[in-house]
């Protein structure tokens, strides 16, 4: 009895591998060679779920997150977030939203949840830009408290250039990487032994998210609709152009990525 008992506890909280389905076509994503997952062991990132009921929201920082997140708070709490100005209040770990945070770690307490998880990936290169005038350009601001602590430990530095952002970003080791930079695949499986286990069961595209929101809501019970402002003001900021050395080197940073992505067009 013990040992069954253990094997329930320890059997994977996810959908089994292959049932991971881009939302678009229905197919499933399957996931890359296992030597692609060797530095997940490295990566040291609050990596995890964020549940709302019964759906739990597998987050990849630059993929829409606080507009998805304010959707379920402004429905769940519309005396607090009904007001657009308190939309960064959503990503607080302990923000009174009316959801919770669920680590790696903690899966085990999200099994049902699971059933209805979901995630949105997006163009790695528009990811990283994103990135890059959200975090580097942000902490410019008059007003900025400066890095994140994590950024800053990675190495950047607010007076790069975007170039120089991406060239120091090859640079760094797996173990400094932070959450906005992490490859998305890398969030999207999970290495298990000498198997990947998806960690969301639909998967959206951030460029198609408005189209693919409504397939998503006739698969997902009581899904709110989305905001029809995005919250992130990053996009509003001055755009740097890139140049053909930088895309070259994000194209084989990110190749991961792109090979999951590839997979949404067939």
């Amino acid at each position: 009895m013990n040992c069954l008992l253990r094997l329930l506890r320890e059997w994977p909280p996810w959908p089994p591998v292959g049932e991971c389905r881009y939302i678009g076509t229905n197919r499933p994503i399957e996931a890359l060679p296992p030597e692609r997952y060797n530095c997940q062991t490295e990566l040291s990132i609050n990596r995890g779920w964020f549940v709302f009921d019964k759906i739990a929201f597998l987050m990849v920082p630059k993929c829409a997150c606080t507009s998805i997140k304010m959707a379920f708070a402004a429905r769940l709490r519309p005396d607090i977030f009904g007001n657009p100005s308190n939309a960064l209040a959503v990503h607080g770990l302990d923000a009174p939203h009316g959801g919770r945070f669920v680590r790696w770690e903690q899966r085990s307490s999200i099994r049902a949840e699971l059933q209805h998880s979901f995630c949105v990936l997006r163009d790695p290169v528009a990811r990283f830009e994103s990135f890059y005038r959200d975090k580097i350009l942000g902490a410019r601001m008059a007003n900025a408290t400066g890095l994140h602590s994590d950024i800053a430990r990675a190495g950047f530095d607010p007076r790069m250039s975007l170039a120089e952002c991406v060239r120091h970003l090859v640079a760094i080791p797996p173990q400094l990487w932070d959450q906005h930079i992490v490859p998305q695949y890398l969030f999207l499986h999970r290495a298990v032994g000498t198997k990947r286990a998806p960690m969301a069961k639909f998967v959206l595209k951030f460029e198609t998210l408005g189209e693919e929101w409504g397939r998503l809501s006739s698969l997902v019970p009581d899904l709110p609709a989305l905001p029809g402002n995005r919250f992130n003001m990053a996009g509003a900021r001055k755009q740097e152009a890139m140049d053909q050395d930088s895309l070259a080197k994000l194209h084989d940073f990110y190749r991961g990525d792109f090979d999951i992505l590839s997979q949404f067009n067939g």
